[in-house]
């Protein structure tokens, strides 16, 4: 019947959008798998030095030199989600400076999660599984990146770009607004 009433909302071309952006998780999903598991290196009983929003730029000024082995994490949040079943964004990085060492969904409904690591940036995606509805809240951290220092670098060029979200009813929207990072770091100079 769930079946009966999604097919009869499906319009051909959102049945190409969903069936492209499953694809594209099942594939990822499979190149995730058949490699070995990536373990986060964030301790949640470590305290954080400082936390840094990234609508903040000066806020970096004093904390932009990295060294070798410096872990920072990258947090992305939403000002507010409705009906979030899953969704997919672009992190653009200086891959040569750091390496994505795991990640980790902050939302307990939400606990499939996959990265697929391209040149100068990351995509990350996240769904729920089974019929269940969305989630919906404000002010939703939504998951975490750790980071580590290749070398001694400046922390620059890092872009949240491309958040795309689906819905329980398979609605696919692009382009979504009111999506941010936030930096948080050890760094004490």
């Amino acid at each position: 019947m769930m079946f009966n009433k999604i097919m009869n909302r499906l319009t051909p071309l959102r049945l190409v959008v969903v069936c492209g952006v499953l694809a594209v998780l099942i594939i990822v999903a499979y190149f995730i798998t058949s490699r070995p598991a990536v373990v986060a290196i964030h301790d949640a009983d470590t305290p954080l030095a400082a936390s840094y929003p990234v609508n903040v730029s000066d806020a970096l000024t004093d904390y932009t030199t990295l060294t070798e082995g410096e872990a920072l994490t990258v947090r992305i949040t939403a000002d507010a989600v409705e009906d979030l079943y899953g969704y997919q964004f672009q992190l653009e990085y200086n891959d040569k400076l750091l390496s994505i060492d795991g990640i980790r969904s902050l939302l307990d409904d939400m606990p499939t999660i996959f990265k697929k690591d391209f040149d100068g940036y990351v995509l990350v995606g996240a769904t729920m599984t089974g019929d269940t509805p969305g989630y919906s809240a404000s002010d939703v951290p939504l998951c975490e990146l750790e980071l580590s220092a290749r070398s001694i670098g400046e922390l620059s060029n890092i872009k949240l770009s491309k958040v795309n979200v689906v819905s329980s009813e398979l609605e696919y929207t692009e382009d979504v607004t009111g999506w941010a990072y936030e930096i948080i770091t050890n760094i004490n100079h």
